[in-house]
């Protein structure tokens, strides 16, 4: 079975009309339907103005390894952080004559570093480790230290 289409069955009844030798001009061809041309090229429909700039992704800074050591009540110099801490603290000496006292260790900010400071440790032992994570430190920081023996912090970027 043949399909028939109609454009091409009007075309050849309009051009065998003049063959046939009919008198008078021949009637003018019916226009044809032709699907619009597919284009090979992509189409791009940009909906943002050519002023307005795209935001673009700009890599975290990675922090590098930091140790503070010191002994005693201290407020440390200022060192940087960026980016995420795995800290490991230890200390030892942390005694009075009546015993263990405070340890206490923080991480605090200068200027408008964020986060504006850290716990690290705030515990009653004479010695001992602490091991925990920091995470989202972007800037210049400083150790805020209470204790009475020896210590260290070893920050180590994750």
């Amino acid at each position: 079975m043949h399909k028939i289409v109609p454009a091409l069955v009007s075309l050849v009844l309009i051009s065998g009309a003049g063959a046939c030798g009919a008198a008078g001009p021949a009637p003018a061809a019916a226009p044809v339907n032709t699907p619009p041309a597919v284009s090979a090229t992509p189409v791009v429909i940009d909906e943002m103005p050519d002023e307005e700039p795209i935001a673009t992704a700009t890599p975290a800074r990675v922090g590098s390894p930091v140790t503070v050591k010191g002994k005693g009540n201290k407020n440390t110099k200022k060192f940087e952080l960026y980016g995420d801490y795995e800290v490991k603290v230890t200390y030892s000496g942390n005694s009075s004559q009546y015993g263990p006292t405070n340890f206490i260790m923080s991480v605090e900010a200068v200027g408008g570093a964020q986060p504006v400071d850290g716990s690290i440790a705030n515990v009653i032992k004479s010695k001992g480790r602490i091991d925990t994570n920091i995470y989202g430190f972007a800037g210049e920081y400083y150790l805020d230290v209470d204790a009475e023996g020896v210590w260290q912090a070893e920050f180590t970027p994750q």
